[in-house]
Order: C-alpha cells, then sequence, then structure tokens
C-alpha cells in the first residue's frame, strides 16, 4: 500500500520514467496470483483491491 503511494506520487512529479503503472499493475497482479487489474485501472482502485485482498484471510 505505501509503495503505491511512493510510485504514483513519482510519476506524478517525474512521469512514467523508472517506475510504471503498468509495470506495478503487473507486479500486484502476480503476487496476487490473479489478472483482476488491468492498465486502465487508479492508483486508489489498486489500493482499494489490495486491502481487499489481503483482508479476506
Amino acid at each position: 500500500m505505501a509503495k503505491s503511494r511512493t510510485i504514483e506520487n513519482y510519476i506524478k512529479e517525474y512521469g512514467e520514467s523508472f517506475y510504471t503503472k503498468k509495470s506495478f499493475i503487473y507486479v500486484v497482479n502476480t503476487g496476487t496470483g490473479t489478472k483482476d487489474l488491468d492498465d486502465s485501472a487508479s492508483f486508489d482502485k489498486i489500493r482499494q483491491f489490495i486491502h481487499t485482498f489481503y483482508n479476506q484471510f
């Protein structure tokens, strides 16, 4: 969750040069074993997904 804010802030300030939202979504989908997030997901949606996914256990 905290890393999502770091990446979001970086992209807002510097653009998608080092970090990209697409790559972050790939990491989240891989880590959760899902393909629930697509490239159009907002950072708020990504954080909501992470929160919901890990609180189901």
